[in-house]
């Protein structure tokens, strides 16, 4: 399943490793450049609309527009889906 994070992106909800908000980053500028991610690696969901979101996955970081609530609720809900699955 694929989770949407803005505009026309979509990321694979198994490779995600985190979801991180911008607010809670120390440094705004490289945020996670203390990871080894320099930020012009980062994949861009808007460049109009502020960045509210990191999402980490397993082969890039995605800047989004869209909050953590939000992201976590589409997640909630893919796992939703796939426990109603497996009950099936």
């Amino acid at each position: 399943m694929y989770m949407h994070i803005g505009n026309d992106i979509a990321v694979a909800a198994c490779d995600i490793i985190a979801i991180l908000r911008v607010e809670d980053l120390m440094d705004k500028r490289e945020p996670l450049l203390r990871y080894g991610i320099p930020e012009e690696e980062y994949i861009h969901a808007s460049r109009e609309e502020p960045i509210k979101t990191y999402i980490v996955t397993t082969t890039a970081v995605y800047t989004s527009p869209v909050t953590v609530q939000t992201l976590m609720s589409r997640l909630d809900e893919f796992n939703g889906i796939i426990s109603m699955q497996s009950i099936v």
